[in-house]
């Protein structure tokens, strides 16, 4: 005899269920946990405020005298409250006959079956893919606006959130067209690039869609020759170079200088979300986290640009960090809260539930810089 879910739920450890929906996936999953790592934190409001000392040099004084006013402090502060995500999921009693009727067979066969384990995974694999992923995906791309926008503009359900980072204009390229985009036949990718690397001094990534890296690559113009090239699930790393060329259009060597060499990283993730139109309840559509046309280039986590009498460097903050809060679930315990139960009166049944309080924190706009181009 198959077991039911009521059998199985209430077995389940609860603090195992809320561990569980704390394990991070992989960055070779999620690109932009890298770049804006989850940090567990014990406020619902994503606070930060940062403080930079700019040093002059000392001015002459008599003796005597007052002394000189001399530097400055440029500070900065970010206020808001995280963004509540949820989702939850019900097992229908068409699945869980499913399931019994699978149960009864393998016990019919040669291999013993163990129905309570294959029970429990069954509703453990329900709630890390309809569940935790749900929640994965809605980070990364809470991330990927703010990485790729400056902002956050997000309409769900009849609530509107917006969130501005004051990315400054100075570090949004104009939006290269015709033949100065990067599939175009004066492409401006190479001298692009440089103005970014100028920008933010070091660079530790240059992130883009998988399409707008293709483009760049068949591009002619851009004389790109591909020096490594890797790919891992939907992330792929590409070293290039540019090439030196014949008249007669033939690569005879590799550009020596170190600025005619980069490595983007060409990111394809994409996320399934309900659309519901007329008729349809369930409809779905996809959304493309890196937008085509835009490459992300994130300032080098460490960038020395105060240095001391003695030349001891002055470390800048990294870019930022996604704030994960409490919950009130969670009877106010920090990171995301989960739970799988069956309903009271539907012992046929089981639900999955998760909840977090998230916000992706940009603490140093100013390592943020936005290149864009025409698709073409």
């Amino acid at each position: 005899m198959a077991p039911t879910f009521y059998d199985v739920t209430r077995n389940l450890d609860p603090v195992s269920i809320t561990q569980l929906a704390n394990t991070r996936p992989a960055t070779t999953d999620y690109l932009l946990t890298s770049v804006l790592p989850p940090i567990l934190r014990p406020t619902f409001d994503a606070r930060t405020g940062t403080m930079r000392v700019v040093s002059t040099m000392a001015g002459m004084v008599g003796m005597d005298s007052p002394y000189p006013e001399g530097s400055f402090i440029e500070a900065s502060d970010f206020h808001e409250g995280t963004l509540k995500i949820a989702q939850a999921l019900t097992m229908p009693e068409a699945k869980t006959r499913e399931i019994q009727a699978f149960i009864q067979s393998v016990g019919l066969g040669t291999v013993p079956a163990d129905p309570q384990a294959i029970m429990t995974n069954a509703i453990l694999n329900l709630y890390e893919k309809g569940i935790l992923q749900a929640l994965d995906d809605t980070e990364e791309w809470m991330r990927a606006q703010a990485l790729t926008t400056g902002k956050i503009e997000w309409t769900f359900a009849g609530k509107k959130v917006s969130v501005d980072y004051g990315l400054p204009a100075k570090n949004v390229q104009a939006t290269r067209t015709g033949l100065a985009g990067y599939g175009g036949s004066e492409s401006t990718f190479w001298a692009d690039l440089r103005a970014a690397r100028k920008a933010l001094r070091s660079v530790r990534a240059f992130i883009t869609s998988g399409d707008t890296l293709d483009m760049i690559l068949d591009n002619d113009a851009n004389k790109a020759i591909v020096t490594n090239d890797v790919t891992t699930g939907n992330i792929r790393r590409v070293t290039l170079r540019r090439g030196v060329y014949n008249e007669s259009g033939d690569a005879i060597a590799l550009d020596r200088d170190a600025r005619s060499t980069v490595t983007l990283i060409g990111y394809s993730r994409v996320g399934t979300v309900l659309a519901p139109i007329p008729g349809n309840p369930r409809n779905t559509v996809q959304v493309q986290f890196i937008p085509d046309g835009t490459i992300v280039a994130v300032g080098d986590n460490q960038i020395d640009n105060i240095l001391s009498v003695d030349g001891t460097p002055t470390q800048q903050n990294a870019l930022g960090y996604t704030h994960i809060g409490p919950t009130v679930e969670g009877a106010g315990a920090v990171g995301r809260w989960g739970r799988i139960y069956t309903p009271q009166e539907r012992p046929w049944s089981a639900r999955v539930e998760g909840v977090a309080n998230v916000l992706p924190v940009i603490e140093n706009v100013s390592k943020l810089y936005l290149l864009r181009t025409e698709v073409a």
